[in-house]
């Protein structure tokens, strides 16, 4: 994975108007200087990690997330500083902050979506704050600091970047200084990790239960074609299929009472039933094509 020069020539820039030398911070990272200073360049995401942590360690008072709370002025990310200034809103860019990240993380893999609000996006994302804590923070300040590229919007924004998820806040500053402070916001946070293992669980049932109404048709066909021939017979009897068939249904129930979900309408439904008369229709049709 790779990280945009954006951030590192931001970062040297704040360094060289405290009167540092950035290309010492970057030669102890192992970061070329002609790379570092050039927007559109793409570094190693180890190194840019270590460049952020050395300049951290090593410069007294910096915290990285100010540093990009300050691109308004600093104006270290070349082309995108233009395209942020003409953006007439910051919803334009919370509402699909993949395709803004993507100027920052590449690739930016397995984007999934958790919530979509017209004042809150929470998603999840390859890049980890466990694992690129400081890169994530510089980000997290990157998406914070859209509101104040729009002259006209009096809006103020919160993110928070919890491992693989992220949490995007916007709106009346008054009410993001308030979620910010709020002793549950970690919480809330951890309830929003456990929805998305409480969705992956459920999806996995429906799937499970597609296979399984899926298999009955099969055996439906075959059993219209082969039901009196010993070998089918046998079949069944390796597979326990009567058993399977008659404690599937409850058994996939309970599994949703122990999640704590609402039980699969669809499943033993008119939708359901429906499914295994097209299988039986199937099965008839199928007979007498053989025929």
């Amino acid at each position: 994975m790779d990280i945009s020069a954006k951030i590192t020539h931001s970062v040297c820039l704040y360094l060289e108007s405290l009167g540092y030398m950035a290309g010492d911070y970057l030669e102890l990272a192992g970061i070329t200087p002609e790379k570092s200073f050039d927007p559109d360049s793409w570094v190693d995401s180890e190194k840019v990690e270590n460049f952020l942590s050395v300049v951290q360690n090593e410069v007294p008072n910096i915290n990285i997330k100010s540093i990009a709370l300050m691109e308004p002025d600093l104006r270290g990310w070349g082309v995108l500083d233009q395209v942020l200034n003409i953006i007439k809103s910051s919803s334009e860019i919370y509402i699909s902050p993949q395709n803004y990240l993507s100027y920052f993380v590449k690739p930016l893999n397995n984007f999934l979506w958790v919530e979509k609000t017209n004042e809150n996006t929470v998603f999840k994302t390859s890049l980890s704050s466990e694992e690129y804590p400081l890169v994530t923070d510089y980000l997290s300040g990157a998406l914070e600091v859209v509101t104040q590229f729009v002259e006209t919007e009096k809006e103020s924004s919160i993110v928070f970047w919890n491992e693989n998820l992220v949490s995007i806040e916007w709106g009346d500053p008054e009410d993001i200084e308030t979620k910010s402070s709020h002793p549950l916001v970690s919480n809330q946070n951890d309830s929003v990790v456990d929805k998305i293992g409480h969705d992956q669980l459920t999806n996995s049932i429906k799937l499970l239960e597609d296979y399984f109404l899926r298999s009955r048709q099969l055996v439906s066909l075959l059993k219209a074609e082969s039901g009196k021939k010993r070998w089918f017979k046998k079949a069944l009897q390796r597979l326990d299929w009567d058993n399977l068939e008659a404690h599937f249904e409850n058994t996939v129930q309970e599994i949703y009472k122990q999640i704590d979900k609402k039980p699969n309408e669809d499943f033993g439904s008119e939708k359901t039933k429906k499914i295994r008369e097209s299988g039986d229709a199937e099965s008839e049709s199928f007979t007498l094509e053989l025929q």
